[in-house]
Formats: structure tokens, sequence, C-alpha cells
């Protein structure tokens, strides 16, 4: 029957194709213990209110010996009913680096980190655990300190307008969230410049592009006002910090 139903689906979202392949599970199996009890009215002349009893006794006397079973099932349901991932979502959470969801089953859900490493994780760490998906992120953003030689300063104005114009000019830039660049701080050393920016909604590829791109702005920016990068060795020299090789 999945087999029938998802097909149809194929164009649509991951997520409607997990909540049909999940919901016509459980369909089955109701299905199945109906027709069970029905057989066994039929069959045996055992009513169903003495099933359902004989059922609750035992599901008491075995509860706590499956209790982590038990857990694992309703975290698996939690996790069909509130969807906060699916397969193909990418997600973090308390002791699991980022990875990609490859499945949701009952009891556990495997997962695929970054260096290409196979986790099972029981469904119950989903529910005590706080979980990020990082698919479902609308924005991407980088904010970047870098120091400037403290003779540069007379420069450091026209450097951050510059700066921001051109930050602002790149595509898929968010100008309704933050986009800052300002003197963060003023030491005898150097000078710090702060710079944030926000892309509406990119993919990981992208924003590594854009991140390219943008600090690769801070370098042509800097490079085009006749100012240099603070060198740290010299910063330090300067701050007493370090005195230089002996």
């Amino acid at each position: 029957l999945e087999r029938q139903v998802l097909p149809a689906w194929s164009k649509d979202t991951r997520a409607r194709n997990f909540a049909v392949k999940r919901g016509t599970g459980i369909g089955i199996w109701i299905l199945c213990i109906l027709i069970c009890l029905e057989t066994l009215r039929i069959e045996a002349g055992v009513s169903v209110k003495s099933i359902i009893g004989l059922t609750s006794i035992f599901g008491i006397a075995t509860g706590f010996a499956v209790k982590d079973l038990a857990s694992n099932w309703v975290g698996g349901l939690l996790l069909f009913v509130t969807r906060p991932f699916v397969p193909g979502d990418k997600i973090e959470m308390t002791r699991l680096k980022q990875s990609v969801v490859e499945r949701i089953g009952w009891y556990a859900t495997r997962v695929r980190s970054d260096d290409d490493r196979v986790q099972v994780v029981p469904n119950s760490k989903f529910v005590s655990n706080k979980i990020s998906n990082l698919s479902r992120r609308r924005h991407r953003s980088i904010r970047k300190s870098f120091h400037l030689a403290y003779e540069d300063l007379p420069k450091c104005g026209a450097i951050v307008t510059a700066l921001r114009e051109k930050l602002k000019s790149m595509p898929d830039v968010d100008e309704n969230r933050r986009l800052y660049v300002y003197i963060k701080d003023l030491r005898e050393t150097d000078v710090e410049i702060e710079a944030e920016v926000h892309w509406r909604g990119v993919s990981s590829l992208v924003y590594r592009q854009r991140r390219t791109e943008a600090l690769l702005a801070i370098g042509d920016v800097v490079r085009d006002h006749g100012a240099s990068f603070a060198v740290w060795d010299a910063v330090l020299s300067k701050s007493g910090v370090f005195e230089g090789p002996r």
C-alpha cells in the first residue's frame, strides 16, 4: 500500500511524503488489530471487553520491563505528530553534531553526520533534548571583526561607509534585517571594526559562497582605501604583551 500511495506524492514536499508513509503504517496496524479482535469474538466467542481487560493487566505487568522500549515508541509517535524534522532535514542536537536525517523509525532514527558517520539515535532522545532543524532556517548571517593599523584611523570612516554599501549590494542580502558596519573598539595599537550581514534563506553551498564574497569585500575595501590590517605581533609588541624575538 505504501508503494502505491507514495509515488502519487512524489512531487510534493518531503514532509508530506513522510506523513503519508507513516500514516499508512499506522492505519495498517490499526486495521490488523481490529481484524484480530473481530476474529476472536466470532470464532472463540471472546468479548472485546474481556480482551481489553486482559491486555490492560498484561500491559501493567510488562510495562516496567519494557519502559525504555515504550518511551522510544512514544517518541516515534511524537516525532510523527509534531514533525520537528523529516527525512532529508539537517539537524543538530545535544551530543549530536550536524547530521542529515535518513530514516525515522518507531524505535530509533538513523542520521548521517558531515563526516559520513551513520548513527542510530533512540527516539526518546529527541523528546528530552533541544533540537535545531538547520534545514528550516530562513536566514544565514556572518559577523566578522577585523583589526586595522592604528595609523589608518583617519581612513576608517570612509572604509566603514564603503564596506556597508558594498555588502548591501551583494545578492540575497535581506535589508530588513541587521546590516551593521561600525567601529567596535579603539586601542593604542589598532582599530577594531565589526561587520554583520544577513542573507535570505540560502543553501549551505550558496552560504559559503556569500561568506567568501563578504570576506573578500572586506579585503578589497581596506586595500582600495590604502589601509592595512594590523599585524598581530606588532599589536602585542606595542601593548607590551609580546616583546618580539630575543
